[in-house]
This record gives C-alpha cells, sequence and structure tokens, in this order.
C-alpha cells in the first residue's frame, strides 16, 4: 500500500508537496552518532552522501492556501547542483500543479527557516534575468530573529543562507516580520523553537478534535527518532533535543499526526513510544 500523501484535519486538507531530492554530508545528517551506527539506516553514496527528501506542506482550508517551507528553488549555481546532488525529477512547482495550485493562489508562504533548502523557491527569476516573488500574492512570514541570524555573516552560519532567496522580498514590503508564537489563521499555529536556528519555527494544525504536527528540523526524518540522534547543522543540539523530547511526547500522548520534511520516503504518520525509543507508523492509502 501506497503511503498517503494528503490528510485531513477538521477544516483543512494537508497536502505534501516535494521538491527535488537533496544530498547531504552523512555525518553532518547525524551529528556525533558514529558512521557504523547510523549508516543501517540509510546507506551513503561514493561521497558519504544521503539522500533526503525536501517536503512540503500545502494547507487548504477557511478560504486560505498556506504553503510551509519551499524547498531549494532553481537558482542554485552548477557547482552547489553538483554538491548537493540534486536530481531534478521533481520541483516544488511541478508539485503544485499536480495538487491543482497556481503559485498565484497562494495566501501565506511559511518558511520554518531561512536555509537554503527551505527557502528557495521563495524566489525565481524572470525572463530579465531579475529576481521576482514566486508566490506574488503571498505573504511570507519570518521570524524577526531568523532574519538577523541571516544577515549577521557569522563565519559558521552565513553558508546556510542565500540572501537572493528573500531579500527582493523584504524590499518590495512582501515579508511579515514576527517574534515568537503566532496565530496565522484559525486553529493553525507557528511556534518558535529555535534550536536548530535562531528563528526556527514549527506547524501545529489543531481543527476539529484533531492534530497535525510539523516539526521539521527537530525531527527531519525517521533516522531521527532517537531522541539522541540530531543534526550537525543544529546551532544549540542539547535544546533541540530538549524540544524534540517534550513535542514526540505530546504527539505520542495525544496521537497526532506527525508530517517529515526530511524523509526520502515517508511522510504522515504517527509515533509509538517504546521504553527507550519512538517508532514510526506511516499513513497508508
Amino acid at each position: 500500500m501506497a503511503e498517503t500523501t494528503q490528510v485531513q484535519i477538521g477544516d483543512y486538507t494537508a497536502t505534501c508537496v516535494r521538491d527535488t531530492m537533496f544530498a547531504v554530508d552523512g555525518g553532518a545528517m547525524f551529528h556525533i552518532v558514529p558512521k557504523k551506527l547510523w549508516s543501517r539506516k540509510v546507506k551513503p553514496d561514493e561521497a558519504n552522501r544521503i539522500y533526503t527528501g525536501l517536503n512540503c506542506l500545502l494547507v487548504r482550508g477557511n478560504g486560505k492556501t498556506i504553503l510551509y517551507d519551499v524547498g531549494i528553488g532553481n537558482k542554485l549555481s552548477d557547482k552547489l547542483k553538483k554538491i548537493y546532488g540534486l536530481m531534478g525529477d521533481t520541483t516544488l512547482l511541478a508539485s503544485l500543479k499536480d495538487a491543482g495550485v497556481a503559485p498565484a493562489d497562494i495566501d501565506y508562504v511559511v518558511p520554518s527557516h531561512l536555509h537554503l533548502d527551505h527557502a528557495g523557491w521563495l524566489t525565481i527569476r524572470d525572463d530579465s534575468g531579475e529576481l521576482v516573488p514566486t508566490f506574488p500574492n503571498a505573504r511570507v512570514i519570518v521570524q524577526q530573529a531568523e532574519w538577523e541570524v541571516a544577515h549577521d555573516n557569522n563565519e559558521l552560519t552565513r553558508g546556510s543562507y542565500i540572501h537572493d532567496d528573500f531579500d527582493p522580498l523584504a524590499a518590495m514590503g512582501l515579508i511579515d516580520f514576527i517574534d515568537g508564537d503566532h496565530e496565522l489563521v484559525d486553529g493553525i499555529t507557528l511556534k518558535l523553537t529555535g534550536a536548530h536556528s535562531p528563528g526556527h519555527q514549527i506547524l501545529l494544525i489543531q481543527s476539529g478534535d484533531q492534530t497535525l504536527l510539523c516539526p521539521c528540523e527537530l525531527v527531519p526524518s525517521t533516522w531521527h527518532l532517537r531522541l539522541s540522534w540530531v543534526t550537525g547543522y543544529d546551532q544549540e543540539p542539547v535544546r533541540v533535543v530538549n524540544a524534540k523530547k517534550e513535542l514526540m511526547q505530546q504527539a505520542s500522548a495525544n496521537n497526532w499526526l506527525v508530517f517529515l520534511t526530511h524523509d526520502p520516503e515517508h511522510f504522515f504518520g504517527h509515533l509509538q513510544a517504546s521504553e527507550h525509543d519512538y517508532h514510526w507508523q506511516p499513513l497508508t492509502d
């Protein structure tokens, strides 16, 4: 049976819309976990890279269309395309078209944070080469703390941000800056977690008697269900573990549905707690 790619959460329909596959260094994806352990879950290629998903969430309901995360986009240099092994067989815009949604239909775009693999499709180049909004009618919701770290030019973090993705939108007045938790529309809340990056924000949909949690980089894949398994990209790994522990306990105890942004095969599912670990229960059609 195929994994479910669309679910109904009360008044809202949530659909997984995927961008291209994305290769990252296996060691970076698993931080201090030895390769002997993590390679049992996913096999690296000859360059020690593993392929991850770039899964974005399309939410429709109550007269609004919302896009949480926007993948890596199409503006990378040839060098970066090679480094990240972009496969190009699927793009976010193609996935949206398959879902019956045009870029102009989007009311809100919510990047979980502004790293290049989550903010790439915020802008595209038009026929003249100018940077323009991909989603011309959308308000883009960004945490103030994320905007600041994206522009502080720190040697450790600056390679994670590509200013062409978001600076033009600010100049056009299309970004709404928020500071902390924020109710976007009725039943849909953005929660500032920080930890992965200062402005990392997760998405929570609560409608009817159902809840959908999008923990993004706190639980990026089924490979990271162990509480201590975090990524080398996390700026504050201890805080990631603490936030992850709280969220996974809540999701498991309350039977929340969970959406994974970086798993190449699993999208929607539930978490089942065991004595020392969590297990993934995928939704299937």
